[in-house]
């Protein structure tokens, strides 16, 4: 039992790093001039930045070469639960992962090591479906596993966030506006460009193609039976109507499927153009 009693909110899938011995004595070194707190036990060590006393940062250390992320195993555990007590009242369950991270040696479409691991063990606890979502590559690539589809990540279908008309104080804290505008004058529309503009700043590169798909799955007697997607874009102009999806010209639509064809081969998934869709081969 805890102190409290649960509340509303979201099921955590938390991550930590394990690291050679080369690089965690590296990474301590760090901390200890950076002032940061650290605690060892064994070969688990925990890092608290300054001024914090509940956040912090986990190392393990390995004989594996290199840096490899890895799924907290309680909050896996307690992901796991939830599906597999959806899966007794439900006819199909999704599970949905909202993750930024990234394969550092593969890029920004790819996705972080831990989440397609974390993905399959999702369909093997009884989801039907799983949808990695939020890292604005904006596109990454689908499986099917086990007759079930995971979507790497299907793009922003949505970005409604300009239409917010007021944002806490902490959404202006970010660097970078024009040198004429002092960030406590800024407005709402400022604060989001700045965001927007930091958001392709972290690609680094301009994506091959803009855009993103909306899936259609097939089931009969819970088994996939047709799985394909439509090309989208998003609305450009009028602030009020920026971000909402339209169906992509069929140039575009090619070009988003192609895009996500090449982005599945890692994963074994086979997608043709057919029909202004993306159609994958079962």
């Amino acid at each position: 039992m805890r102190d409290a009693k649960g509340r509303p909110g979201l099921n955590p899938l938390r991550f930590y790093y394990k690291v050679d011995a080369k690089t965690l004595e590296i990474i301590k070194q760090l901390t200890f001039k950076l002032g940061w707190d650290v605690t060892e036990a064994g070969k688990t060590w925990l890092f608290f930045p300054a001024g914090t006393a509940m956040s912090y940062f986990r190392f393990e250390e390995s004989d594996e070469p290199g840096i490899t992320p890895v799924a907290d195993e309680d909050d896996v555990e307690g992901n796991l639960q939830s599906i597999r007590d959806a899966r007794r009242h439900a006819d199909y369950v999704l599970v949905h992962l909202h993750t930024h991270e990234e394969d550092p040696d593969k890029g920004l479409d790819t996705p972080a090591k831990f989440v397609p691991l974390f993905a399959r063990t999702c369909i093997d606890a009884g989801a039907d479906v799983f949808i990695g979502q939020g890292s604005h590559a904006p596109l990454r690539g689908i499986e099917v596993y086990k007759n079930k589809p995971i979507f790497y990540d299907p793009g922003d279908i949505f970005g409604t966030s300009s239409t917010i008309t007021r944002f806490p104080a902490d959404f202006y804290w970010r660097p970078g506006y024009d040198p004429e505008i002092r960030k406590w004058d800024a407005t709402p529309t400022d604060a989001i460009n700045i965001r927007q503009r930091a958001l392709l700043h972290r690609q680094f590169v301009t994506p091959p193609v803009e855009g993103a798909i909306v899936g259609i799955c097939s089931f009969q007697a819970g088994r996939l039976t047709e799985f394909k997607f439509y090309p989208v874009t998003l609305v450009t102009q009028h602030q009020t109507e920026s971000k909402f999806p339209i169906l992509a010209d069929a140039e575009t639509a090619k070009k988003i499927t192609e895009r996500v064809a090449q982005l599945s081969i890692p994963f074994g998934t086979k997608i043709k153009f057919k029909d202004g869709m993306g159609v994958v081969k079962l």
